[in-house]
């Protein structure tokens, strides 16, 4: 098979080519194929007269341009044909004996001039190319449908593409020329989209300019994002082919998504293609584009040659001499102008038919158009071509009829089908990457078959290494363009290893052995997926690891365990699962190892764009485990295949998920747990992975229990552990936490219990959290009786009992004493705390006081809602008590309160004109008590007011009164309150002349006894104090003049709205001062307590 390729190489080797020439101004005829030759196809054009004509004026002077792929040896010829595409005038001199131009082999436009006498419609502008390495006859042709017109029928219209004006043409944007005839993709960046480059390829013909895309996007305006995220392909997951030291080809057949994607990564900077076709296709492939009537295939026995022409063929032709010749051209007009037209009308005197569909062998009808003879490798070839200039891309679905420049699929009518596309050019290497459809449904395309296909490839030439076999016109022939191959110009590719030839079964993947496919687990029912796929875990190998095993329905309850290993230690790694191979919405599973402490950390996490995970609220992973040996990480978990979690993706038996490997993470900070960008884009698996049962499962494995050592006795004890932070919650059963706090428990309490003789063993069972938030830790103390270590077993059996209970009391004496420290090893437990029973009589735990745990009582299930129902009950009983309390006090207040308030008409209107602040005297002072007492109402005494009226104030404070006489200074003319010296019918309170009984010398007879507090207190000097004492509110300003009436001499001091204190200025006595104005009331009826003094009022 490979000589058969080789072989197929070779001669393709000698007859591959494509793109000649073609005119491109005027336009040549539909279809402008630059390998239209004397040889296959029709003479003299190869192509049927169109229905777009380009229109001149007679005697103007226009300049005929056209596309050169291949510099071949020999030269070019002008000349006009007439409506019977016979020839008619020459546009290009005759020299030498030839009708050919031969001065420059990279010519691709010549100016020419139109006898101003010389007028045609219909004619045909001819365009003969040379092939002298090829033939001394052999011409490649193009045409162009013309009307030479006279000026009164002749109108420019700047090719459609600007407008006339002042003897110009204005062109459009992007249209440049003397008559508007070329144009670009793009003038600017903008006219690519948002993200797109116009380029300049400085290409030797129009267009230059072209639209390139960044990176990662592709499409119209590069609107679309590519799937690949960065340059690091992981070519591992693709089959490879090396098609030439130069050319190598990556492919991968995406079966969810009914495509191929392609890579070519190619040494070079010019553009880089391939071809495909069935290989089952034949030459009647060239039928399409139909072209003419259907006509019966007769192929014939030579190949046709050009007709010579003779001397006689230009008796009837006239000859349009070069312009620089040195003839005269008297009446030529210079004013040149062009015209373009489009008509769709046939000439029925032709015969034309209406156009034939496809036959029963599923090809177009044949026609007179059709290329002849051979069918070569290039023929009805389905091409993607792609170039690239750094990081910017330019990739395109091309088609080719023959060995002509392969033209985009819009030319032949149909689309772009590349559903994916990105490229860049980096250290002179060009890698292309697309993907297309598998199933074609143009004829521009082919499907991609489960068969050995023909393909073809080839790579643009590079600046000063050309091939050419045999030696072209650049080596052999004038030429002013020696730089004539640009980079990412699409012209001839060359011979030798720039182009080639190979079968391929697309569908022949070997990737699944040694590309990085999924591998099955030995011997066990899940998966592997390994980053060399040729690696091996067992000798650390792996660049990366992900496993999966399931672990059955019944005993793994329907969960799967994952196991991820990476030679990545510094950065964080995981796998994820998407159900469309894109990162947006998808579950993830990341994690690390802290090199410095060794602790593993994994979260649960959901992608919902292309941003950082967001941790999930439901972790739903246990058995959490990860470490660091010999610089790889290993991280592993258990997760159930549906969690019932909204951000998780759940398997199932008839749901596959793809799995995204994190080959390459970011960096992350172990303490907040915030990680950064991956450095390498996640690889996403070709296919759905599907976890489910691989059969029945194994039947489960018999429990069997230790052998028991005679004499072995277990107790099971509950401690608590204290000082963790409130936020610590009791670790799962198989996390990382877990473990690390059960060994530290274990062993610390075992270093403090194994110096007791018969200490066997110390077990943790697990970690519970009781209502309180402790942690209580479940234990299993094994020991091994005295008796049988000491070898007297007889004691052991005739006192089992009392030895049973004495061992007991001893390990919990000693765990007690181990307790009483307050700590075991790093760890702080509760001295008070200790429930310890033997193993059988576990059940029977003693309830914990009220100073200890609450465990024992609320942890038993059958008290738990009994405490509850109590709860409930006792707070209803106590909101009903509440609510009677309430009542009962409100009727009782509303009574009371209704006999004390002093009603609206006590109070004075208070307004700006009254400058007394002070409450004035009631209007009723017989309704009123004016006493301080706190009997009821009822049973109070009006007191007496006295009767005469008020001296005038003093004028000043130290003025004595005048017959020193002490006037009786209580109510109802004695000297205390209710008749008496006191309060209660005594001279001071409780009876005597002072405070609390005490005789107060040179005290007065007031409220409170003879003194103030048990001191004594000045008399006054002023006999109107009884009357004037002070009445200032809380809005009075301080101090005051003097004069008769004011309050001079008395201090600044702070305002009071409660009883005021002792002065400490000397004839000053306290004044209870509990005035309030109007507007300080919170509401009508307030009471108010005065307290009003009439001392001194023996000095009126």
């Amino acid at each position: 098979m490979a000589s058969l390729i080789s072989a197929v190489f070779i001669l393709c080797s000698c007859v591959s080519v494509y793109g000649h020439v073609a005119l491109t101004f005027p336009p040549a005829r539909r279809y402008d194929l630059d390998f239209l030759d004397n040889s296959r196809t029709k003479p003299p054009c190869g192509m049927p007269k169109g229905s777009l004509k380009t229109s001149f004026l007679a005697g103007s002077t226009f300049t005929v341009h056209w596309h050169l792929a291949y510099a071949h040896r020999g030269g070019f010829s002008l000349r006009i044909l007439d409506d019977l595409e016979r020839p008619l005038l020459d546009l290009t001199p005759r020299a030498g004996g030839t009708e050919f131009v031969r001065d420059d082999v990279t010519a691709q436009k010549y100016e020419v001039r139109l006898p101003g006498d010389f007028t045609c419609e219909n004619c045909t502008l001819q365009l003969q190319r040379e092939a002298g390495e090829w033939g001394a006859n052999y011409r490649f042709w193009s045409c162009s449908d013309i009307d030479i017109l006279p000026r009164k029928e002749y109108h420019e219209t700047c090719s459609g593409h600007g407008f006339y004006i002042l003897g110009r043409c204005k062109c459009n944007k992007m249209y440049s020329g003397p008559r508007c005839q070329f144009s670009d993709e793009c003038s600017e960046d903008n006219d690519c989209g948002l993200r797109g480059k116009c380029v300049d390829v400085n290409a030797t013909e129009s267009p230059t300019k072209m639209c390139y895309c960044p990176y990662g996007f592709y499409g119209k305006g590069c609107n679309k994002k590519a799937p690949w995220k960065d340059k690091k392909v992981n070519l591992g997951l693709y089959s490879k082919r090396e098609l030439s030291k130069e050319f190598n080809l990556y492919w991968r057949i995406l079966k969810e998504d009914a495509e191929i994607e392609v890579i070519m990564m190619v040494n070079g900077t010019s553009y880089a293609g391939v071809g495909w076709r069935p290989s089952g296709l034949t030459k009647q492939c060239k039928n399409f584009p139909v072209l003419g009537p259907p006509v019966d295939a007769k192929e014939p026995s030579a190949e046709p040659e050009p007709t010579k022409v003779t001397e006689s063929d230009n008796r009837n032709k006239r000859v349009a001499m070069h312009s620089l010749d040195g003839f005269d051209f008297k009446n030529l007009d210079k004013n040149v102008t062009v015209k373009t037209r489009v008509s769709y009308k046939v000439s029925s005197s032709k015969g034309r038919k209406k156009r034939a569909v496809a036959n029963s062998t599923g090809y177009f009808p044949e026609h007179a158009y059709v290329p002849k003879f051979d069918f070569n490798p290039m023929d009805c070839t389905d091409i993607v071509i792609g170039t690239a200039k750094g990081n910017y891309h330019r990739v395109l679905d091309y088609y080719t009829r023959d060995r002509s420049t392969p033209r985009v699929d819009t030319f032949w009518g149909g689309h772009d089908d590349i559903t994916a596309a990105s490229g860049y050019e980096e250290n002179g290497v060009t890698t292309i990457m697309f993907r297309k459809k598998i199933k074609a449904k143009e004829p521009t395309d082919h499907s991609i078959v489960d068969d050995a296909m023909h393909i073809i490839w080839a790579r643009g030439q590079q600046p000063g290494h050309y091939a050419h076999s045999p030696a072209s016109g650049l080596e052999r022939g004038p030429a002013s363009t020696g730089d004539f191959y640009r980079p990412d110009e699409l012209k001839y590719h060359g011979h030798g290893s720039q182009r080639g030839v190979a079968s391929i079964n697309f569908f022949e993947e070997t990737k699944v052995s040694i590309s990085g496919g999924i591998l099955p687990l030995p011997d066990k029912c899940g998966g592997q997926w390994r980053l060399p796929a040729n690696c091996n875990p067992a000798n650390n190998s792996c660049d990366y690891v992900a496993s999966w095993e399931y672990l059955g329905l019944k005993r793994g309850k329907d969960s799967v365990r994952f196991t991820i290993m990476t030679k990545q230690s510094k950065h964080w790694t995981g796998i994820g699962f998407s159900d469309n191979k894109k990162m947006s919405q998808s579950d993830a599973v990341i994690g690390w190892v802290d090199s410095r402490s060794g602790r593993p950390f994994i979260m649960d996490t959901w992608v919902s764009g292309y941003s950082a995970p967001r941790v999930d609220q439901r972790q739903d992973l246990s058995k959490e485990s990860g470490s660091m040996v010999d610089g790889i990480t290993t991280l592993s978990f258990v997760r159930k295949r549906n969690t019932g979690d909204q951000k998780d993706l759940a398997f199932s038996d008839s749901q596959c998920l793809y799995m995204m490997f994190i080959t390459h993470g970011g960096g992350f900070d172990a303490v907040n747990k915030r990680t950064s960008k991956h450095m390498q884009t996640p690889i996403v698996s070709d296919e759905r992975v599907c976890i489910k049962p691989c059969g029945p499962e194994p039947v489960e494995e018999e429990v069997t229990t230790e052998a028991i050592i005679p004499g072995q006795s277990s107790y099971t004890m509950f401690i608590r552990i204290t000082g963790l932070g409130d936020s610590f919650r009791a670790p799962a059963t198989g996390s990382q936490e877990y473990e690390e706090l059960r060994r530290q428990v274990a062993d610390s309490l075992a270093a403090q219990l194994q110096g007791n003789k018969g200490y066997q063993a110390i077990v943790v069972n697990g970690f519970m959290q009781n209502e309180t938030k402790a942690i209580i830790a479940e234990l299993t103390l094994k020991s091994i009786d005295l008796n049988t270590i000491e070898g007297s077993s007889g004691g052991a059996v005739d006192d089992s009992n009392s030895t049973a209970a004495g061992d007991a009391q001893r390990w919990e004496r000693a765990v007690r004493e181990t307790l009483a420290r307050g700590s075991v090893g790093n760890l702080n437990v509760d001295p008070e705390f200790l429930v310890f029973q033997p193993q059988g009589l576990i059940r029977d735990l003693p309830e914990e006081d009220s100073t200890g745990n609450a465990r024992a009582f609320f942890g038993l299930a059958e008290t738990k809602l009994y405490v509850v129902v109590g709860c409930v009950a006792a707070l209803v009983l106590v909101a009903l008590l509440q609510a009677a309390c309430t009542l009962y006090r409100s009727r009782n207040t509303a009574q009371q309160t209704k006999d004390q308030l002093i009603p609206n008409s006590a109070w004075k209107d208070y307004t700006t004109a009254n400058t007394n602040y002070a409450f004035e005297p009631f209007e009723n002072d017989d309704k009123y008590n004016s006493t301080a007492s706190t009997a009821p109402l009822r049973n109070r005494q009006t007191p007496m007011r006295p009767t005469d009226p008020p001296p005038p104030r003093p004028g000043s404070v130290n003025k004595t009164p005048s017959n020193g006489k002490v006037k009786p200074n209580g109510v109802n003319g004695q000297h205390g309150v209710n008749g008496q010296h006191g309060v209660n019918g005594q001279h001071g309170v409780i009876g005597q002349h002072g405070v609390n009984g005490q005789h107060m010398p040179h005290s007065q007879h007031g409220v409170n006894g003879h003194g103030t507090n048990g001191r004594m207190t000045p008399k006054h000097q002023n006999s109107a104090a009884q009357y004037y004492h002070e009445t200032r509110s809380l809005q009075r300003p301080r101090g005051g003049g003097g004069g008769q009436y004011g309050y001079s001499g008395r201090p600044e001091r702070a305002t009071y709205s409660l009883p005021r204190g002792v002065r400490p200025e000397a004839g000053l006595s306290a004044h209870p001062d509990f005035y309030f104005m109007p507007s300080q009331r919170k509401y009508e009826g307030e009471v108010v307590r005065v307290y009003v003094d009439y001392r001194d009022r023996q000095h009126q």
